[in-house]
């Protein structure tokens, strides 16, 4: 169970979701589409185990340099408080992630 974000506004503290890993192209594949194909089947995927297990979200912790892919493909991300902050934090590590989720259509 992940902790939910207080922005969410729910009175659980707690969800149920499924968390996708991590998720990557190769750089000679970029801008062709594979990317949105992969996250695509994936989110179906879940979206049809979500009816047998009882599944309301999707979330992910996107890398900084990728979190626009998420948010064209209909994830949301949590509140970020102080986006500068984060930014910087991002150039000294990139690897520093931002935590994002798709509700599942019931």
């Amino acid at each position: 169970m992940q902790k939910i974000d207080k922005s969410l506004k729910t009175e659980y503290e707690d969800y149920p979701a499924i968390k996708i890993g991590r998720l990557a192209v190769d750089e000679k594949y970029k801008g062709l589409g594979i990317g949105k194909e992969i996250l695509a089947s994936i989110c179906r995927l879940i979206e049809e185990i979500s009816k047998e297990i009882g599944v309301s979200f999707i979330t992910i912790d996107a890398y900084c340099n990728a979190w626009k892919f998420y948010l064209k493909n209909s994830f949301a991300q949590k509140r970020i408080h102080n986006l500068e902050k984060l930014k910087r934090k991002a150039q000294r590590d990139e690897t520093t992630s931002i935590f994002m989720y798709k509700t599942l259509k019931k």
